[in-house]
């Protein structure tokens, strides 16, 4: 980091001696030439000298006060036999064991997406719009899990957020027993118009021969050069929601 100061004092040292030497009257066109160089050469040293957070092909979004790199899978038939090993606890936790191996390169703590507000939600159906540029319209597998009697995400973030389900998701548990489990998807039908997203559940135990999976990892804010500060639409300020099953 010094040595990049240094460099840095060097070239701005030496673009400033040009300046002077080409602020004449007598060149104008030179100066303003010089100008446009100086300004395109400090713009490119910026942008090359800038913190690199997300691995690979992972895109970075801030989501609340937090950074996260997130990455579409797609999986087909032929994947079946190894992502079986990840499904075979009917515990609702597969997505996420899948998510922390696939990500394992990149990050030890990956783990299946959230959706916990509007802007995570947002950000959810542009990942699911970019690989579905073929209309394929695989399922895509999120978080989210119902076990035990209750809605939870697999990286234990609170189930405050509902507006990505429909209205009367509640009436879909009322007559389920403790110990089963339900695993959900996203889903949006191919079409040339504005696209519709749907979510939908199956039981914890069965599985699609195609289907994508949102994974994601946090990074440390130890790795980030500048820390966050809280605006208005931070997931921790989200509004409260009541999932009691009444019956």
């Amino acid at each position: 980091m010094g040595s990049f100061v240094m460099k840095r004092q060097k070239i701005n040292y030496y673009f400033n001696g040009i300046l002077q030497n080409s602020s004449s009257d007598e060149h104008p066109m030179m100066s303003r030439t010089v100008v446009f160089i100086v300004c395109l050469a400090t713009a490119l040293i910026s942008t090359y000298c800038a913190p690199i957070v997300c691995s690979d092909d992972y895109e970075m979004k801030r989501i609340g006060l937090d950074v996260y790199c997130f990455k579409v899978f797609s999986f087909n038939r032929h994947d079946k036999q190894y992502i079986d090993e990840f499904f075979e606890k009917p515990d609702g936790e597969g997505d996420n064991r899948l998510c922390r191996d696939y990500t394992m390169h990149a990050s030890p703590n990956g783990t299946s997406v959230s959706i916990r507000n509007k802007k995570e939600y947002e950000y959810v159906k542009v990942l699911y719009r970019t690989a579905d540029y073929s209309l394929t319209s695989m399922p895509l597998l999120i978080g989210l899990k119902y076990y035990d009697e209750r809605l939870e995400w697999s990286d234990k973030s609170a189930f405050n957020y509902s507006d990505f389900m429909e209205a009367d998701f509640k009436s879909r548990f009322t007559y389920m027993k403790k110990g089963q489990c339900r695993r959900f998807f996203m889903y949006s039908p191919p079409t040339l118009g504005p696209r519709k997203y749907l979510v939908f559940d199956i039981d914890c135990k069965l599985r699609f021969f195609e289907f994508r999976a949102v994974c994601r990892y946090k990074v440390p804010r130890s790795e980030l050069d500048v820390q966050p500060v809280p605006q208005p639409d931070d997931y921790s300020k989200s509004k409260e929601v009541s999932f009691l099953i009444e019956i």
